[in-house]
């Protein structure tokens, strides 16, 4: 899981950002104006900016009763032959927080965690399908593999069903993609014969 320690203030005139991670390191801080800042919190724009040569995009986002200050940083180096390297950083950072320190000046620590993209799956339709998978170690090993590694969608909610053989048909409560299948294969590796299982939409 990525994680990025960011140290946040405010002196009055401008609020800070500072980020370290272990990949990258420290970098230095990002200064933004207040009112740029209160844009982007007060309204639904996408807020750009920029400090010396590196840039910073923010917009409110809500979602589950929760509002968060999405944060993407673009750190640049220019180097003497003209050639521009650098990274890119993302974070989000409760509303509250951010309105706490522009009201008190307080620098704070915040260690952002990048969440695990992962779909809720309801398969309580598809238990027929499941009873017979679970009696075969392989067919097991593939479907427990394909829940792991195959529905990596964020705040979705992934409905399965029962569908021909060993296989299945899903449908999403978001609508993108608004239905496909889960299909098991039988795939050859270094030689050796395996079942896998694969999204088809």
């Amino acid at each position: 899981m990525n994680s990025l320690l960011l140290k946040l203030g405010f002196d009055g005139d401008f609020f800070s950002f500072s980020t370290y991670s272990r990949a990258h390191g420290h970098h230095g801080r990002f200064l933004v104006s207040p009112d740029a800042l209160k844009l982007a919190m007060e309204t639904d724009k996408t807020v750009f900016d920029k400090d010396c040569n590196n840039f910073i995009e923010i917009r409110t986002q809500h979602s589950g009763g929760r509002s968060v200050l999405s944060i993407r940083f673009t750190w640049l180096n220019v180097f003497a032959d003209g050639s521009v390297h650098g990274v890119q950083q993302s974070a989000k950072i409760p509303l509250y927080l951010i309105r706490y320190i522009l009201r008190t000046g307080e620098t704070v620590k915040f260690l952002y965690q990048e969440p695990v993209a992962q779909a809720k799956i309801d398969s309580s339709r598809a238990g027929e399908t499941i009873r017979t998978i679970l009696s075969c170690p392989r067919k097991r090993r593939a479907f427990c593999k394909a829940m792991r590694d195959s529905f990596q969608w964020v705040d979705e909610t992934v409905n399965l069903f029962n569908d021909y053989g060993d296989s299945f048909y899903f449908t999403t409560e978001s609508g993108f993609p608004s239905n496909g299948g889960l299909v098991l294969f039988e795939n050859t590796y270094d030689g050796h014969k395996g079942l896998c299982y694969q999204v088809c939409t």
